[in-house]
């Protein structure tokens, strides 16, 4: 009798598993629904100004300013599989939430596919995060980058072989994209490997034991590799993704350094725009994007980048606490911009030309969308998101130092790294570009994941040590 029913345990566990795998597979199916409702309720991807632009990388085979060569490839190859890009936005909710649920389950084992449906619904509810999801855009690889990051060096022995290689995979592809997110990665694994480092001679900080630095170190190295051989394979010409200058140009100008500049060294025959200076706009995106702006008079992307980069570099000579501060302001600013529907609703002139061209049989589709006639009612949304990502972001930080003092080690790490990206995105995106709501918005899933992963752990019989 007691043979049979010691072995009833393995028969139990085993006809268990199918039903198991069959639960994640509903959640999965309902998690790729939910992320993509925005298209759905559009009846076409959401798309932004410069999906046209990431497009013409893989159709013109040419290098784009902002524009990366890898996810142009990666629309230009779910065009050509006859999907339009709906591909596209499916792949981009299937590996959000496989990363997610991942995650979760190394926070707060074991964690069944019911954990994660209070998530779903406070990201899909609370966030803006299925408006990146769903969008032909590189933003909905952010917080991808971030969670595979994160498992790849706090998680290492808890993964087996196939999930290192994707994970590794996603991390690459990530941070080939676009060129903020190899900024990101470069950052993380710097403070990854110090962290490492710290760590190996006993210090002041006492790292997780399983703390894995040199797969994220390495990638960090390939994809910086990746990104110039990548565009001159695709395109015939070696470099990094063209344009940075300009954006960081844009910042300077709308935080007054250029005016600043400009009032203090012309007239001058060396600088082009002091002739220009009444014209200078005060913001970034009317210097690069609006049509009569000084931006083009000095020779635009590539014929203005050596005036702009020499009026950056004599700036910072000459004012570089004005420098340092303007850069700590922006990232402040950008730390708490994070409203949903940033420029959605503007017409997207570029991309609906290239759609026209790209995907005609779709078009009629796209122009009928309630994103192309204005009828989504962000401004509605915001009054739940934007308070919802201030109580969310403050939430995490308040949980990570509780996690710290009540020795949830695992907890604490996840949260640190959660905030480390988060204030990493805020530098990269405010001091290089300038401050969008976008930019921060794609990165809130991460605190809901962070806050709730900790009120589970907060139970009765779940402190555990890193």
């Amino acid at each position: 009798m007691n043979e049979a029913v010691e072995a009833s345990g393995p028969d139990r566990a085993a006809m268990a598993r199918p039903v198991r795998y069959a639960l994640w597979a509903l959640m999965g199916g309902v998690a790729v629904l939910l992320f993509l409702y925005p298209a759905i309720y559009n009846g076409f991807p959401i798309t932004y100004h410069d999906t046209g632009g990431y497009m013409d990388r893989y159709f013109l085979q040419s290098l784009g300013n902002g524009r990366s060569v890898a996810y142009g490839t990666f629309l230009g190859l779910s065009v050509e599989a006859g999907t339009g890009l709906w591909l596209a936005v499916v792949v981009q909710s299937v590996v959000a939430f496989w990363l997610l649920a991942r995650v979760l389950q190394t926070l707060h084992p074991p964690a069944g596919p019911l954990a994660m449906l209070p998530i779903l619904l406070l990201a899909v509810v609370l966030t803006g995060f299925p408006w990146y999801t769903a969008q032909a855009m590189p933003d909905a690889w952010t917080v991808p980058l971030v969670l595979a990051a994160y498992l790849l060096a706090f998680q290492a022995p808890s993964l087996c072989r196939w999930e290192r290689l994707l994970l590794s995979a996603v991390v690459v592809f990530a941070a080939l994209i676009h060129m903020a997110h190899l900024a990101l990665l470069l950052g993380l694994s710097i403070c990854v490997g110090a962290l490492a480092l710290i760590g190996s001679r006993r210090r002041w900080v006492r790292p997780p034991t399983n703390l894995s630095a040199v797969p994220l170190v390495a990638l960090a190295i390939a994809s910086t590799v990746l990104v110039p051989v990548t565009n001159g394979l695709w395109t015939g010409t070696y470099g990094f993704t063209p344009g940075g200058q300009s954006f960081v140009f844009g910042r300077l100008v709308q935080d007054g350094i250029v005016a600043r500049f400009l009032d203090e060294h012309c007239p001058s025959d060396e600088y082009k725009l002091c002739g220009l200076r009444d014209r200078v706009p005060d913001t970034a995106n009317e210097w690069l994007w609006a049509p009569e702006t000084p931006f083009w008079e000095i020779g635009g992307w590539e014929g203005g980048a050596d005036e702009m980069r020499r009026i950056t570099v004599e700036s910072f000579k000459a004012y570089p606490w004005m420098h340092v501060w303007t850069a700590v302001v922006a990232t402040w600013d950008q730390f708490w911009t994070f409203k949903t529907g940033d420029e959605l609703l503007d017409w997207h002139f570029h991309t609906e030309e290239r759609l026209g061209v790209y995907l005609p049989e779709s078009f009629d589709t796209y122009s009928a969308a309630p994103q192309r006639q204005g009828a989504i009612g962000f401004d509605t949304l915001n009054l739940l998101h934007e308070p919802a990502a201030y109580v969310l972001v403050l939430a995490s930080l308040a949980l990570g130092l509780w996690a710290t003092v009540t020795g949830r080690g695992t907890m604490a790490w996840f949260l640190a790294f959660v905030w480390l990206a988060l204030l990493g995105n805020a530098f990269i995106c405010g001091v290089l570009s300038n401050p969008h709501d976008r930019y921060q918005s794609r990165m809130i899933v991460l605190a809901v994941l962070g806050t709730a992963a900790a009120l589970y752990s907060a139970r009765p019989n779940e402190r555990r040590q890193s």
